[in-house]
């Protein structure tokens, strides 16, 4: 099991990373703050924390669309 952080300084940079983990393969949610991508090639799940600051920004930004 490997654990990443993701740290961002823009909005914009999250969706991104959102996008690019969605490509590796099956993203879940385990809590508002951490995210598990599901590697397509192997059954280990690699686990994203999300930086609270920059995920609020962002799912403020989203709401207001």
């Amino acid at each position: 099991m490997f654990t990443f952080i993701i740290i961002a300084d823009k909005k914009f940079v999250l969706g991104d990373a959102l996008a690019a983990l969605n490509k590796i393969g099956e993203i879940e949610y385990e809590t508002p703050n951490r995210i598990a991508v599901r590697n397509g090639k192997s059954k280990d799940w690699l686990a994203f924390e999300l930086n609270q600051d920059i995920k609020n920004d962002y799912e403020s930004d989203e709401l207001k669309k």
